[in-house]
């Protein structure tokens, strides 16, 4: 559970607290998983990707005083919910859910695929190819930071 508290001006509500702190859901998350030091990526190494919704569009104005039009997306609780590695699955890949699903909607098998690692029922799946230094653990919740410039 969020204290949000912790995020106000703690001289306007004194509060005790001389700094406020703010975390993102995805940090609440990540803190109880820890990555492991892996070989460093080169630019043919591969990442997963993320998922969204596509909200709408708006633009904005570039330095040059022109109008670029650009796509606003909402990246919604997008996690790893499956690692397949190329010995017991024949491709290096992750797999990324998004979205909010009733468990009572989903088949069987699928039920059993989020109930086997304690993740909640994610909308949509897809699978991306990756290489091996960029495995992520199962339940890792991926946001906009995960990109890199380059």
């Amino acid at each position: 559970m969020i204290d949000y508290t912790q995020f106000a001006n703690p001289e306007l509500h004194g509060l005790k607290s001389k700094r406020a702190t703010f975390t993102s859901f995805e940090d609440e998350i990540n803190q109880h998983y820890s990555l492991e030091k892996t070989l460093p990526a080169d630019r043919n190494s591969k990442r997963a990707g993320l998922m969204g919704y596509k909200i709408g569009m708006t633009h904005y104005w570039n330095k040059w005083g022109q109008i670029v039009p650009c796509t606003v997306l909402q990246v919604d609780r997008c996690q790893v919910t499956q690692v397949k590695t190329k010995e017991r699955d024949g491709v290096d890949a992750i797999q990324v859910g998004v979205g909010e699903q009733r468990l009572k909607n989903l088949n069987k098998p699928q039920a059993g695929h989020f109930l086997k690692y304690n993740l909640p029922p994610k909308r949509h799946l897809a699978e991306f190819p990756v290489t091996p230094e960029n495995f992520l653990p199962v339940g890792y919740c991926l946001g906009p930071r995960h990109f890199r410039i380059g």
